[in-house]
């Protein structure tokens, strides 16, 4: 009996060690996150006479990530990031209701064939459509996470790099008065750029799967180049007199740039896996 205890209580002993290693193994944690996204500095320039302004206002951004620790502090992290900020369009309106426009090139019309001012005329009653961008992100690093006095709560942080999609916004806008239509469009084009992302944030337990976390987030790009831009002007006098009516039109192509620049709050849920 003794000796068959001798063998039985090493192997009791082994069972205890394997079944509690499974238990505490790490498969990592999957985190979901929602919240509103400020954009910062040019993407947030209001400066429609500047090409480096994004015009963009406070929008909304939603964050998936998988984070894994590989020595109970320090692990790695990898995010899905979508984001969406549309553009200011009642500051938009105010200042096309104050820019001086030239405008220039073709003309037809019934009437005697005459240049539309080109001096420098503003138009009123400017109204743009709803528009806005629209960012997806692919981003890699390096996660921490750090225990507090509390049992229950760590802090966390992130650093991250990758590749960001972005779609710029199609600009819309009118004036109409009774004398004289003007009509301004630019094209929706996308891009690939780099992103990176800095955050930190806080992680309190609920319970042996699921955590409350928090997080304040920077996110950057480089400058994005938007290749075949159109933007176009379009503008028709005595709209309502076929006699004396004349039209206008100038269009351009070019390449454009922005870079994008936002801090994004962001609460949510990690799941134990």
């Amino acid at each position: 009996m003794e000796k068959k205890l001798v063998f039985l209580i090493p192997a009791l002993l082994l069972l205890s060690f394997c079944c509690n290693a499974q238990v505490k193994k790490d498969n990592g944690q999957l985190n979901f996150s929602i919240g509103p996204s400020f954009p910062v500095g040019h993407y947030a320039s209001k400066d429609i006479q500047s090409d480096k302004a994004g015009i963009a206002t406070t929008g909304g951004v939603a964050s998936f990530f998988y984070t894994l620790l590989f020595k109970k502090k320090i692990g790695i992290v990898v995010s899905l990031l979508g984001q969406i900020n549309p553009l200011d369009k009642r500051s938009i309106e105010k200042s096309f209701d104050q820019l001086k426009m030239n405008s220039s090139a073709f003309v037809w019309g019934t009437g005697e064939p005459t240049m539309p001012p080109s001096n420098g005329t503003t138009y009123p009653n400017w109204k743009f459509k709803n528009a806005s961008w629209k960012l997806a992100t692919l981003l890699a690093g390096g996660y921490g996470e750090f225990k507090t006095g509390s049992p229950h709560i760590a802090v966390t942080s992130k650093a991250m790099l990758g590749l960001v999609y972005v779609s710029s916004p199609k600009i819309d806008g009118s004036s109409m008065t009774d004398t004289t239509n003007v009509h301004v469009t630019q094209s929706s084009e996308s891009a690939i750029g780099f992103g990176y992302s800095l955050s930190g944030g806080i992680k309190i337990k609920l319970n042996n799967k699921i955590d409350f976390i928090s997080g304040l987030e920077y996110f950057g790009t480089n400058n994005i180049t938007f290749k075949n831009v159109v933007a176009s002007v379009t503008g028709v006098k005595n709209p309502s007199n076929p006699a004396t009516m004349t039209a206008w039109q100038s269009t351009v192509t070019a390449n454009g740039k922005q870079t994008i620049s936002s801090v994004n709050l962001l609460v949510g849920l990690s799941l134990q896996l």
